[in-house]
C-alpha cells in the first residue's frame, strides 16, 4: 500500500492526509481494539470482507485461543499480503518514468 500511495502522492498532494482519515476509519471498522464477538451474528460477513480481518486473526487466535488459525485464514491472509505486494510494485515501477518531471 506504501508504493500505490507513494506513487499517488507524487499526481495529488492531498493524498496522504485523506489516508491518515482513511487509515483511521479503517482501524475501526477492524476488529483491533473490540472483539469478534461484539458484533452481531447477522453483521459478521461484512468483517469477511475486510483484508485486515485474517491478519488480526493470525496474531489474536494463538494469543487468545491458544491454537494456530485455520488454513483458510492463513491462506486468505498470504493471498492478499502478496497481491498487494505485487500491485504497489507494479504500479510504482510503472509510473518510475514520471516521478522527476512531476515533482
Amino acid at each position: 500500500i506504501g508504493l500505490i500511495l507513494a506513487a499517488a502522492a507524487v499526481y495529488f498532494a492531498d493524498i496522504l492526509p485523506v489516508y491518515e482519515v482513511v487509515l483511521t476509519i479503517w482501524m475501526y471498522a477492524t476488529p483491533i481494539i473490540y472483539p469478534v464477538d461484539a458484533i452481531p451474528p447477522g453483521y459478521a460477513w461484512v468483517l469477511h470482507l475486510n483484508p485486515m480481518y485474517y491478519l488480526i486473526q493470525i496474531f489474536r487466535t494463538p494469543i487468545y485461543d491458544g491454537v494456530l488459525p485455520s488454513t483458510e485464514v492463513w491462506l486468505v491472509a498470504g493471498v492478499v499480503s502478496f497481491a498487494t505486494f505485487i500491485l504497489g510494485g507494479l504500479i510504482f515501477t510503472w509510473k518510475s518514468n514520471e516521478y522527476a518531471y512531476r515533482l
